[in-house]
């Protein structure tokens, strides 16, 4: 029997559909206040720059004739809202479309899973969950990548569930769209792999059907990890070499679960996760069932967790490289919390003002334990070089001397000097053509000495350096700040 006519008995009525509305009006809301309240994150202006140079190449290929890869897919969605003058809450539209659009995608993914309950309850979660909240108000691609994910975990599970091989290409094709939107989607290749171990039989899994959408997926990834290759040359080496590698097989073993605990026990989540560690017990009551889809999300969560926890190295031992999994824990508290309910006898049969009434009572605890917390100000580097735009107007002549680079571009249409003195490796790159250092994203010239910075302060009319507190006091040396002081 397939999905479809398991849960069609069970369709949403009125009030459902109102819920839903009413819990994307609280989510527009809120993410509207974040992307009018807080600075945009660095990142996001790497994004927007990006994003231009799709408008004038076809693809993110920057100046200095790097590829950027980080957010492939999303920089064509976001390439019409950084036409023209940069404006900052235009470039947030997209991540914000994504992540509304997120929300009835999930409820429809629970519903069509478990049960219309289900659905609310991980809708009601997303809508206000303070991660959702912040990555659906950045100009980022992670909302992009937590939807493909949901998307590929899904309808390869229709192919599992109902062995369909159109529904594995389907999840496998998802999959390969998750990997030009983020590398950590590759994740998922040995994540389904085993989910896929445990659904079908051994005799069968050696079939064409069952092993080409696995093909399909590998040549994405592959071709993939080429373009990022051959379109930053010596960039992973340079990683390497600073102790921020994407995988690191000789980490600690401890650095793994500390970096990730936060996300599992926060105040606003520990409640899904306590009811995570409960749902074990349905795995094997009344009977393992390896093909119900409880067993599948917990496969493909805890397979998840556990690669990351020990392969991950620095660079993405980070609490955001758990969120393209977060709507798989919601819809597993989702459901583990609807089997607890039915314990109780007067709750056994769901009324849809039953399921109404729950799905608002936990978007209010998540909403008020948890998404104060999404409303920190970043470091401002928008309303930096705004003002130096629009209210003091710096001459031809005057030299602007930054470390963030791509929003100098934005917001000036220039930067002179790229000025960083610790851990730059990384952001600079030598072109054949030019011979010098230049910085990644934008090719401006290297300034890496404090004579240098010096002479510069000696001979240009004026010089705007434009810098944050965390970064004047971690990529500079002390003679480098008494310059500056004086």
């Amino acid at each position: 029997m397939s999905i479809e006519e398991t849960n069609r008995k069970e369709s949403p009525g009125w009030l459902s559909w109102a819920v839903l509305l009413l819990l994307l009006v609280v989510a527009l809301v809120l993410r509207w206040r974040y992307i009018q309240e807080i600075s945009l994150f660095v990142d996001e202006f790497v994004t927007a720059w990006a994003a231009r140079n799709v408008l004038s190449k076809g693809l993110p290929i920057f100046p200095s004739g790097n590829f950027y890869p980080h957010g492939f897919l999303f920089t064509y969605l976001e390439a019409p809202f950084v036409m023209g003058e940069f404006d900052e809450t235009l470039a947030r539209i997209p991540g914000l479309i994504v992540s509304l659009a997120s929300i009835p995608i999930l409820y429809w993914v629970g519903r069509r899973l478990f049960s219309n309950q289900v659905g609310l309850i991980a809708a009601a979660v997303m809508a206000v969950d303070p991660d959702c909240i912040v990555w659906g108000g950045r100009a980022r691609m992670y909302g992009l990548l937590q939807l493909l994910t949901l998307l590929t975990v899904f309808f390869y599970y229709r192919g599992l569930a109902e062995d369909r091989s159109r529904y594995r290409y389907l999840g496998m094709v998802l999959l390969v769209a998750a990997v030009f939107t983020h590398l950590e989607a590759a994740f998922l290749l040995p994540v389904l792999a085993v989910a896929t171990l445990v659904a079908i039989p051994w005799r069968r899994l050696f079939r064409s059907s069952v092993v080409l959408p696995f093909v399909v997926a590998a040549a994405g990834v592959v071709a993939f990890l080429l373009l990022t290759y051959f379109g930053q040359p010596g960039h992973l080496v340079t990683l390497e070499r600073e102790g921020r590698s994407y995988l690191d097989l000789t980490a600690g073993i401890l650095l793994g679960p500390r970096a990730f605990a936060p996300v599992f026990a926060n105040l606003h989540r520990l409640p899904l996760t306590l009811l995570g560690l409960a749902g074990l017990y349905y795995l094997f009551r009344p009977r393992f069932d390896r093909r119900a889809p409880l067993t599948y999300l917990y496969v493909v969560v805890v397979t998840l967790i556990l690669l990351l926890v020990l392969l991950a190295g620095a660079t993405w031992q980070r609490e955001r490289y758990l969120f393209l999994m977060l709507p798989l824990l919601f819809l597993i508290g989702g459901a583990v919390l609807t089997r607890l309910l039915g314990l109780i006898p007067a709750l056994r049969h769901t009324r849809p003002w039953q399921s109404a009434i729950l799905a608002l009572a936990i978007a209010l605890f998540v909403g008020l334990t948890g998404a104060p917390s999404a409303y920190v100000e970043e470091w401002g580097y928008d309303q930096a070089f705004r003002y130096l735009r629009d209210e003091i107007g710096p001459a031809a002549d005057d030299q602007i001397v930054t470390s963030m680079s791509t929003a100098a571009n934005l917001y000036l249409g220039r930067n002179d000097a790229f000025a960083i003195q610790q851990g730059y490796e990384e952001y600079v790159v030598v072109p054949p053509e030019r011979g010098v250092p230049v910085d990644l994203w934008t090719a401006t010239p290297v300034l890496t000495t404090t004579a240098a910075f010096a002479q510069l302060l000696g001979t240009a009319p004026r010089v705007w350096f434009v810098t944050d507190g965390w970064r004047l006091q971690t990529r500079y040396e002390p003679e480098f700040l008494l310059t500056v002081l004086d």
